[in-house]
């Protein structure tokens, strides 16, 4: 998909600056600054992809950062009549159970679940030990699940 989608990706969720900036240089992508666009209620997930869609330059990806915001992304290229992953590679994060079941199955970033609640209770139950301890960063890593969404005949997951 990198190499497929190298020029106009579109960010869609809550890009931080550090968020944002950890992007940019992942593999020679481009995101425009206009692409990264903050949406939290449900009726801006819609109307956010509608509107990426019509711009005069659409983005060739997108990388949506929560489940209800790829729904309605979905939801609106659909509508627009944009083909998943003809006209565009869509891309969720946090793969729910029902991803493989999306038409077409939606490629997604998995967390580790299990391991992120895991390490929470180990820290909880340091941190009531030892409250004074220095605090501890943990980086746990996400999986890649592709499925055809992002224009890959390969499907896993």
């Amino acid at each position: 998909m990198i190499t497929r989608f190298s020029r106009r990706c579109s960010l869609a969720g809550e890009p931080t600056p550090k968020r944002y900036s950890r992007y940019l240089p992942c593999n020679s992508l481009s995101f425009p600054p206009e692409s990264a666009t903050l949406s939290r209620t449900r009726h801006k997930r819609y109307d956010l992809a509608r509107e990426l869609m019509q711009w005069d330059t659409p983005p060739e990806a997108l990388f949506v950062c929560n489940n209800l915001m790829t729904l309605g992304a979905q939801r609106a290229l659909r509508e627009l009549g944009v083909r998943i992953p003809d006209d565009v590679a869509l891309v969720g994060f946090d793969d729910m159970p029902w991803a493989g079941d999306l038409n077409p199955p939606l490629t997604a970033v998995a967390q580790p679940g299990y391991e992120l609640g895991q390490q929470a209770v180990e820290l909880l139950l340091k941190r009531f030990d030892q409250p004074d301890a220095p605090y501890r960063k943990v980086i746990l890593q996400p999986r890649l699940i592709v499925r055809q969404s992002c224009g890959t005949s390969h499907h896993a997951g």
